[in-house]
């Protein structure tokens, strides 16, 4: 039993370790809004998964595909946030966005 919780935890963690190194591809070729958009639609989708899936399977695919949005998200939103926070209020957003991102 705590293998499976364990692999319903984790998938999420590898697989945002996977697409954080390929956001940056991404962002390059077609720009951190396009990457921001991909990392909120696979979050969506992954979230309607998880509320409605059938079975255990429905919900680790669920978490894989979450983590490729958190993967995403995590590596583009503080680029974006730091070019647009003011200079004195820069840290204090990113901080935020961290802990609730982690925190969640």
């Amino acid at each position: 039993m705590l293998v499976i919780v364990g692999i319903t935890v984790a998938c999420l963690n590898i697989t945002a370790f996977f697409a954080a190194l390929a956001a940056s591809t991404v962002c390059d070729k077609m720009g951190r809004r396009a990457s921001m958009r991909i990392g909120s639609f696979f979050c969506f989708i992954a979230a309607l998964m998880q509320v409605f899936a059938p079975n255990l399977a429905v919900l680790i695919a669920g978490r894989c595909i979450q983590g490729v949005g958190v993967g995403f998200l995590s590596m583009t939103v503080p680029v974006v946030q730091a070019e647009i926070a003011p200079g004195h209020a820069r840290g204090v957003f990113i901080t935020i966005e961290n802990l609730f991102l982690n925190g969640g």
